[in-house]
């Protein structure tokens, strides 16, 4: 692979990053972490994720119990979602 001539300091990282070349230079102290999504955001795989994460919820909010969360005891809870997880996979295979 030729040398590529980045100038930006945060392609620079990121290159260098993928490459497995760790950073030498401490940070200067006057830079301060911005907020935002992290340097090796991954926009598609993120859509994908967030799409099925969406759409789970969706499902869950069928079931009033679960949405509003009457229990309290985290096992009970946890055991209501599962339930409600093999209701939807029951029907969306029958």
């Amino acid at each position: 692979m030729p040398i590529q001539n980045i100038t930006c300091p945060s392609l620079n990282r990121m290159y260098l990053d993928r490459k497995g070349i760790r950073q030498q230079i401490p940070e200067s102290p006057q830079k301060r972490a911005r907020p935002g999504r992290p340097g090796g955001f991954d926009r598609p795989m993120y859509h994908g994720v967030r799409y099925n994460v969406e759409r789970f919820f969706g499902w869950m909010e069928n079931y009033r119990k679960i949405t509003i969360r009457y229990e309290r005891i985290p096992n009970l809870f946890l055991s209501l979602i599962q339930l409600a997880c093999i209701m939807i996979l029951w029907r969306v295979l029958k």
